[in-house]
């Protein structure tokens, strides 16, 4: 069975291997964080950590100030509710960043949290101004933000023909020396 993903990270097409290959993988990358959408697949909170290590070699990501949650919410590829990597699921109200860094700053909104037992918190949409929220482990996304202090990027396949950006570069350039020859005759 063909396990590969296309996707887009930093202009340049990349393979990678946990997912069956009907799913395209989109990325953004903002400031320390890079936003991954899935436009097949949905992801509890619980999956999308184990894929991002296992595709970026990173967590979830960890927001610390406003200008990080400024800059996470930019590197969003569409404005739907997008994991991150807080949680209470050790300890119910007790929440905890993945990668281990100190809670600090919060983004909550008014009357969060409020879900009872094992939670993963979201950004919400522009509409709810980005706030925080938690629910279940269980709810699911098909977005998720990531650090990329901790990013790997996963190894390029071989033998991929160049991206079609190239070749459509290539025709624009002809047309122009085309259309240059018309006027010269």
């Amino acid at each position: 069975m063909v396990t590969r993903i296309l996707g887009a990270l930093f202009g340049t097409l990349v393979f990678f291997s946990a997912l069956p290959a009907t799913a395209t993988i989109f990325t953004n990358t903002v400031g320390n964080y890079i936003g991954v959408y899935d436009d097949t697949n949905t992801y509890a909170w619980a999956e999308a950590d184990p894929f991002a290590q296992a595709n970026f070699g990173t967590r979830l990501a960890s927001i610390h100030s406003s200008s990080d949650q400024t800059l996470a919410l930019a590197a969003r590829i569409l404005d739907t509710p997008t994991w991150i990597g807080l949680h209470d699921s050790v300890s119910e109200g007790i929440f905890e960043w993945l990668d281990g860094a100190p809670f600090g700053f919060t983004n909550f909104a008014a009357g969060e949290p409020n879900h009872s037992g094992a939670s993963g918190v979201y950004l919400g949409t522009t509409s709810q101004s980005g706030q925080w929220f938690d629910t279940s482990l269980t709810t699911t996304f098909n977005q998720f933000i990531v650090n990329v202090t901790d990013f790997v990027p996963p190894d390029p396949p071989t033998g991929i023909p160049a991206p079609a950006g190239s070749a459509l570069l290539g025709f624009g350039v002809l047309l122009l020396g085309l259309r240059r020859d018309r006027k010269e005759t």
